[in-house]
This record gives C-alpha cells, sequence and structure tokens, in this order.
C-alpha cells in the first residue's frame, strides 16, 4: 500500500492572518508563487473546522463523527489560535497525496521557511503515527462527559 501524507505550515500570527486574508505581505506573496509551481494552495485547518461543523449542523450531525470533537476544537480559545496558525496543503485539490509527490514541495517549503516565522511538516496519514480524537470523541454519537 502507498504511503499518504499531507504538508502543513505553522505560521506566527501576522503571516496567517494574512494568508487567511488574502493579505499583500511579501512572504505569502512569495509562498503563494512557490505553491503555484505545484499546483498547490493553502486552507486553514480552523476554518475548515468551522465549515465542517457548519455543514454538520446543516445536514445532522449525526452523519458527522467528528462534529463533537471538532466543535470542541473551534470552541476553545487556546485551541482556536493554533488552528488559526495551521494551514493544510493541498495539492491538485487534494489534501493527502502519496509522499514521493509531494517531497520535491516540501523541500522547496523547508528551504523558503529558512529564516521564517513558519514550519513545515509532512504528516503520515497512518492513524497509529497520528494523535487521535480524545477517547470520549471517537465513537458515533459520543459526547464529551457532561454534554448535552
Amino acid at each position: 500500500m502507498e504511503n499518504l501524507c499531507q504538508l502543513r505550515i505553522n505560521a506566527d500570527a501576522a503571516l496567517s492572518r494574512d494568508l487567511r486574508e488574502h493579505g499583500d505581505n511579501a512572504t505569502a506573496r512569495e509562498l503563494g508563487t512557490v505553491l503555484e509551481r505545484f499546483e498547490a494552495k493553502l486552507a486553514c485547518v480552523y476554518d475548515e473546522f468551522c465549515g465542517y461543523c457548519a455543514e454538520a449542523e446543516a445536514n445532522g450531525i449525526e452523519n458527522y463523527p467528528l462534529y463533537h470533537w471538532t466543535k470542541s476544537v473551534i470552541d476553545d480559545p487556546q485551541k482556536q489560535e493554533k488552528h488559526q496558525r495551521s494551514f493544510t496543503i493541498y495539492i491538485k485539490g487534494e489534501a493527502v497525496y502519496p509522499t514521493q509527490n509531494a517531497q520535491g514541495l516540501k523541500d522547496l517549503l523547508d528551504e523558503f521557511a529558512t529564516g521564517k516565522n513558519m514550519q513545515i511538516r509532512m504528516v503520515d496519514t497512518d492513524p497509529s503515527k497520528n494523535p487521535q480524537p480524545p477517547a470520549e470523541f471517537r465513537s458515533p454519537g459520543s459526547r464529551p462527559s457532561g454534554g448535552s
């Protein structure tokens, strides 16, 4: 089976704001140019979480197994800040992709990030290698204890 991954960028507050709001920051523009070479785009993790919750609320949260966990994240001010600074890189419209397809972009982004307030990570999609939602959020329809 092919190893899949996802590239992520963590940025400081100022760069994150510019990336989310499509500001005219030089670093944001340069990053956009690097991403375009690989047909890649950024999506803010916090904004994606908000979109997931809005979709779940519109269509019935019982069909969205990660709703309660995701909602708890976006409602927590400390986690909001963390996730507003985190960006998923989509390559050719895909959120996950073969590791070998992402390596060239990662290498270029690592070089680009040198001396800037940003970090680049390659995340393996194997669940055994990644943190999972807390146990109370893992089974469908579950809620944190004390939830209504």
